[in-house]
């Protein structure tokens, strides 16, 4: 069966506003998404997780091979530092599509601040647990992992052109 975005959306319009399963057609309830839909609507925000995933899994086979693999452990430890807020901030979105409009703006920004802190505690705890840290690649991965999503605009940007 293949699952298309439109018949995803009337899947869980149908589920999401049955007064009978939700007992409140007025406001829909995000669990009453069926799983396909739930993860097609989530895979769009982790696009730019995985870019960040792969651009720092590059990064570090290139520093592992072209000077040393501890390097790229630091380099590693640097890109996982940006990308685990990154994830818990998209898997939040997700969880959060569905509901009303008006809640989208107190929700970003309170995961932006979460994920801010969240990225320095996590620098601090590697920072506080490893002795011998080298902090240039540690640095050059967490900047690499967080500006990789300005390179997902330029694919968008590619795709619709076509």
């Amino acid at each position: 069966m293949v699952l298309s975005k439109r018949r995803l959306e009337r899947c869980c319009v149908a589920i999401m506003t049955d007064p009978v399963l939700t007992g409140r057609p007025e406001r829909p309830i995000l669990s009453s998404l069926c799983l396909p839909c739930f993860l097609f609507a989530g895979l769009r925000m982790f696009v730019a997780v995985g870019l960040q995933v792969a651009t720092v899994a590059l990064l570090a086979l290139i520093a592992g091979l072209f000077f040393d693999w501890t390097n790229a452990g630091f380099l590693v430890l640097g890109g996982l530092a940006a990308i685990i807020p990154n994830s818990l901030f998209a898997l939040r979105l997700a969880i959060h599509r569905g509901r009303s409009a008006e809640s989208y703006p107190a929700v970003f920004f309170l995961g932006e601040f979460a994920k801010i802190g969240l990225t320095v505690a996590l620098i601090a705890l590697i920072a506080r647990v490893i002795e011998s840290l080298n902090w240039l690649p540690l640095l050059i991965g967490l900047i690499a992992a967080l500006k990789a999503p300005l390179f997902a605009l330029a694919f968008v940007r590619e795709s619709q052109r076509k």
